[in-house]
């Protein structure tokens, strides 16, 4: 399992568990999973960004 598969899961379980399922479950299950793998590929991106970010940071973390 990827990271990003790995995080819209446990997106789309955070998101039935506070929002409830509904009563149209075919359609509100397939919004629930597209929205879980946009925000999976939000913060995989974001997570990325930070990454490289912190590569090119030269600067001392600390002084003694």
């Amino acid at each position: 399992m990827t990271k990003r598969e790995h995080f819209a899961v446990m997106i789309m379980q955070g998101l039935v568990a506070h929002h409830g399922y509904g009563e149209n479950h075919f359609s509100m299950g397939q919004e629930i999973a597209q929205w879980a793998v946009q925000l999976a590929d939000t913060l995989v991106d974001e997570l990325n960004r930070q990454a490289q970010a912190d590569e090119y940071d030269v600067s001392p973390t600390h002084q003694d």
